[in-house]
């Protein structure tokens, strides 16, 4: 794989709007400041530009040229660029607020610093990581071991796909495409451990290296694991994930919003799949009430189904026992960790490096509780004033468009109707929600990384299990 550097100098520039803590807020359009009390620049970094090269000859080269030949790839990264330097930024902003509370004593049990710090502390202790080796996991090999029918396969399936393990079909919950009034279960293709179906199929030397590899890769982190049969379980689980690809959308359909949107009744899911207990899978999503669902693949559903029938459930448990394993593989102890980062961060996505500990605690606690440390972080660093501000520049923004619409000489009057309409809809979202998600039901446990992360996916999926049947949150806030 490739390593990127990503344009610099031709980034957008709203960030000099919003960065200054100290610029008054605007109230009006006719609010006027001094130069004295604030800078304005265009936002393009001349120093960046490479002048030897004509920009009629190639104007990526031009803007960026020098930037592009001074500037290093971090060797944790497989690409870089300005948004990712800004991100490297809010990263350091964000570990020092963490670290606050993972260094603190006597944190009261339940509260959002306690959760934070533990968990954050739980990704950094590698001593306890390395003591507990596969152990954590021996719970969640026993409930496959278990797996006895078809039906218990299904039912698993939907109990795992609660803790982020990945299964031959996945679901989230989302407004309803053609009724945005509406929360509606989607339902997607899914089950392959590489990126998508070409990486199974396609016919070139460095398809068939990676194949290779994941095959070898398999073998080893089984033997790692202390998991039997590693070489055959290798071959089992290639080739079931090369029959569930086969059935897969290819990546442009699978983006086609129009052939995405299938709704289907979920009594008569088994047209699609008939010899798939959909009973069974249901009753263990916790869904209730819901009369449909969205179907982004049909005719996946359909081919999976043949797949589902024709493979022996010990195949489909060795499946498993894979996903459950390389899915926590970034939580174990070293040798597990390190095989892992091998295939999936060098041979796939071509970085050198594993990210330092403390990032992937920041990721971690970003990821799960986002909104927790949110509120710190924002409180520190995206003072209301300036949210404020940039929600003054968003409806002005507005009113432009406004005007212009109703001077555009090209467009009817019915049709400029339904724009203002369609303007005066737009809901804009800045910095911050106005109300905050609550994490109070969440337990987060010192020196319990797996645990943790298993509570917190469940906790998060429930979240969105919970819009089911309520109103649309218009305020609902979907960045951490």
């Amino acid at each position: 794989m490739k390593l990127k550097l990503l344009s610099a100098s031709l980034s957008m520039a709203l960030l000099v709007g919003c960065g200054d803590q100290n610029t008054p807020a605007q109230t009006d359009n006719k609010t006027e400041v001094s130069k004295a009390e604030v800078s304005l620049t265009s936002g393009v970094i001349g120093a960046n530009f490479d002048k030897a090269v004509r920009p009629q000859d190639d104007f990526y080269r031009f803007v960026n040229g020098t930037w592009l030949s001074n500037t290093e790839i971090p060797a944790d990264r497989s690409n870089y660029g300005t948004f990712t330097a800004l991100a490297d930024k809010a990263q350091e902003d964000v570990r020092t607020i963490i670290e606050e509370s993972a260094s603190a004593k006597d944190l009261e049990k339940g509260s959002d610093a306690q959760k934070v710090g533990d968990l954050y502390n739980s990704v950094l202790d590698t001593a306890v990581l390395e003591t507990l080796g596969v152990e954590p996991l021996k719970p969640y090999f026993a409930e496959i071991d278990a797996i006895k029918t078809k039906s218990d396969l299904a039912a698993y399936f939907a109990l795992v796909s609660k803790r982020g393990s990945t299964v031959p079909f996945g679901m989230y919950v989302n407004n309803d495409a053609k009724d945005p009034s509406q929360y509606i279960v989607y339902m997607y293709q899914s089950g392959l451990s590489l990126p998508n179906k070409e990486y199974y199929f396609e016919n070139n030397e460095s398809s068939q290296s990676i194949r290779d590899a994941f095959v070898t890769h398999i073998e080893t982190m089984f033997g790692l694991a202390g998991l039997a049969n590693g070489q055959s379980a290798a071959k089992d689980i290639m080739a079931l994930e090369t029959a569930i690809a086969s059935g897969h959308w290819n990546k442009e359909d699978s983006r086609n919003s129009v052939k995405t949107y299938n709704k289907h009744e979920i009594a008569k899911l088994n047209e699609l799949a008939a010899d798939f207990d959909w009973t069974a899978f249901f009753d263990a999503t916790g869904i209730s009430g819901e009369t449909h669902i969205i179907v982004r693949q049909p005719s996946y559903l359909t081919a999976f189904n043949a797949v589902f029938n024709d493979t022996a459930i010990e195949t489909w448990k060795t499946y498993l026992t894979w996903h459950l394993l390389t899915g926590n593989a970034g939580l174990m102890n070293a040798a597990l960790d390190d095989e892992n980062f091998k295939f999936f961060g060098s041979k796939l996505s071509g970085t050198p490096e594993q990210q330092p500990r403390w990032k992937r605690g920041v990721n971690a606690v970003n990821g799960l509780l986002g909104e927790v440390v949110g509120k710190v972080y924002v409180s520190k660093h995206f003072k209301p004033e300036a949210k404020a501000r940039m929600m003054t520049m968003i409806e002005n923004l507005r009113e432009a468009y406004r005007q212009g619409i109703l001077e555009l000489d090209w467009m009817g009057e019915d049709t400029k109707k339904q724009a203002l309409d369609k303007l005066a809809k737009f809901n804009p979202k800045i910095g911050y929600p106005d109300a905050w998600r609550d994490y109070s039901a969440l337990v987060i446990e010192p020196g319990q990384l797996v645990k943790n992360y298993m509570s917190a996916r469940e906790f998060n999926y429930n979240t969105q299990l919970g819009k089911l049947g309520k109103p649309i949150d218009k305020n609902e806030w979907f960045m951490t």
